[in-house]
C-alpha cells in the first residue's frame, strides 16, 4: 500500500511561481500521464487513500525518522524537534514528500527549506516522467540485462567490462574464449540486480580464491558454489576490476564509479548534464553503491574536479566529508583523471545505445581509461540532488526533460491507448 497509493498523486499546494515555471509544467504532464494510465477502480482506491497520507506521514516522521535524525537537523539546522514534524507534514501535504527527503536534502536548513518545492522526486522522475521519454514502449534488454549490456558494448566498440560466464539454472555459459575460472580476481554479480545486491568479490590468492570472511576455495569447489547458487537467479562472473592509481585511499579496493548522467540537449544530441564520484565509506567493501551506504561526491563537469562528499543523509552518522573518514585522503579537490574522455564515453554510449532522452551511465576510470560497467534507463537524481545540495526543478536539465515530454506525451498516449 505505502508503495502504490503514497505519495498521493496530486498537484499538492505548491507556490504560485512555480505552478507557472518549467517545473509546473513538468508535473502536470506527469498527472496526467499517472491518472490517464489508471483504471477506474485503482483511481477510486486512490482517491480513497488520499486522506490517510498525513497519518502515514506522521507515523513515518515520530517512529522512524525524527528518531534517527532529529536531534542531527535541531543541531545543524537551529529547528526544534516539533517545528522539523510540522515541517514534514506541511511539506507532505504542500509538495507530496516523504518525511525522510526532509533529512535526505537537508530542508531543516533555511535556506534549502525555502526551495523545498523545486526537488524532483522519484514518483515524478524515475516512476513517472522518465517512462514516457522513451523511443518505444518495449523494455530495453541492453539496460535491464549486463550480459546484454556487455554485448551491446561489444558491437559498437565501446570499453566495458568483458563477461567470462554466465551461469542460469545451475547451467554455465563461457564466453570470450573462457573455458575454466582464470586465475585473477573475480566479481560475481546478479543480472537483474540493483543497488549492489547479491554483489561478491573473490580474490586470487595463492592457487585459491579467497572470499569473504576468509572463505578460501579451489575454482571448482567456487563454481560448483555458484552452480548451487544460481537456480534462483542468474549470475555473470566478470574479473575484477582495479581502478585508476589515483583513486587510491577512494576506493578502499571496490571499483569507484562515476554516476554520468546524459540528457538529450535542444537539438536532441546526448550532453553531460551532472555527475557524481562514488566509492565506499567503510573498507573492504564489495560495491561503491550510494544505495549501500557508500559516499558520493558532486563533479564539476567543466574540469572533473571534486567537491565534498556525502551519503544519503539517511544514517544516523551522515555527515559532509572534505577528507576519506577512513584513510583521510583528499575528496574536496580531488581531480578524476581522464575527465574528458569520460563525458565523451558517456555520450557517445547514449547515441549508440541509448534508447531514451535521460540516461545514467556507470563508468569507472582504469589506469588506461574509462570504461563503461552498466547503464541505468531510469536514473535516479537523488544523487545529484543531494550531493549538489541543490534541487533541479529550476535548471537547465529540468527545461530538457520538459522539452522532450511535450513532444513525446502525445506519442506516448496513442501508444498508451488513451488517445
Amino acid at each position: 500500500m505505502l508503495v502504490h497509493y503514497f505519495p498521493p498523486v496530486t498537484s499538492g499546494l505548491r507556490p504560485l511561481r512555480l505552478r507557472r515555471a518549467m517545473i509546473g509544467d513538468l508535473r502536470r504532464i506527469h498527472l496526467a500521464a499517472a491518472w490517464g494510465g489508471m483504471s477506474w477502480g485503482q483511481r477510486l482506491a486512490r482517491l480513497a487513500a488520499m486522506p490517510v497520507w498525513p497519518l502515514v506521514v506522521l507515523v513515518s516522521s515520530l517512529a522512524w525518522q525524527v528518531p534517527r535524525h532529529g536531534r542531527r537537523a535541531r543541531i545543524q539546522g537551529g529547528r526544534s524537534i516539533p517545528l522539523q514534524v510540522l515541517d514534514q507534514l506541511r511539506l507532505a501535504i504542500t509538495a507530496n514528500m516523504w518525511p525522510h527527503h526532509y533529512y535526505m536534502f537537508e530542508l531543516y536548513r533555511p535556506e534549502l527549506r525555502a526551495r523545498a518545492h523545486e526537488y524532483l522526486l522519484r514518483q515524478e522522475t524515475k516512476h513517472g516522467a522518465f517512462t514516457i521519454l522513451k523511443d518505444e514502449a518495449k523494455k530495453n534488454r541492453t539496460f535491464a540485462h549486463k550480459d546484454d549490456f556487455a554485448t551491446a558494448c561489444a558491437a559498437a566498440g565501446l570499453p566495458h567490462v568483458a563477461i567470462i560466464a554466465r551461469i542460469s539454472r545451475g547451467e554455465v555459459t563461457w564466453s570470450n574464449g573462457h573455458a575454466t575460472l582464470p586465475p585473477i580476481d573475480l566479481f560475481i554479480k546478479p543480472v537483474k540486480s540493483q543497488g549492489g545486491r547479491g554483489a561478491e568479490r573473490w580474490r586470487w590468492r595463492d592457487g585459491v580464491y579467497e572470499g569473504a570472511g576468509g572463505v578460501r576455495v579451489t575454482a571448482g569447489t567456487l563454481l560448483e558454489r555458484l552452480r548451487q547458487q544460481a537456480p534462483g537467479m542468474d549470475v555473470l562472473i566478470m574479473p575484477c576490476l582495479a581502478n585508476h592509481p589515483a583513486f587510491a585511499g577512494l576506493a578502499l579496493g571496490a571499483l569507484s564509479t562515476l554516476r554520468i548522467v546524459t540528457c538529450r540537449n535542444e537539438i536532441g544530441a546526448p550532453e553531460v548534464m551532472a555527475t557524481a564520484l562514488r566509492f565506499p565509506r567503510r573498507d573492504e567493501a564489495v560495491v561503491d553503491n550510494f544505495h549501500a551506504g557508500g559516499l558520493a561526491a558532486l563533479v564539476d563537469l567543466s574540469s572533473g574536479i571534486v567537491g565534498p562528499a556525502t551519503d544519503m543523509g539517511l544514517s544516523r552518522d551522515s555527515a559532509w566529508y572534505a577528507r576519506h573518514p577512513v584513510t583521510d585522503v583528499v575528496i574536496d579537490g580531488f581531480e578524476v583523471p581522464f575527465w574528458p574522455e569520460a563525458k565523451a564515453l558517456a555520450e557517445t554510449a547514449h547515441v549508440l545505445l541509448g534508447d531514451r532522452v535521460i540516461v545514467g551511465w556507470d563508468v569507472a576510470i582504469l589506469p588506461d581509461g574509462p570504461c563503461l560497467i552498466e547503464a541505468n534507463g531510469f536514473p535516479d537524481l537523488d544523487i545529484i540532488q543531494r550531493c549538489g545540495r541543490m534541487p533541479l526543478g529550476q535548471t537547465r536539465i529540468c527545461g530538457l526533460l520538459l522539452q522532450h515530454l511535450r513532444v513525446r506525451y502525445p506519442i506516448w498516449r496513442r501508444r498508451s491507448g488513451l488517445a
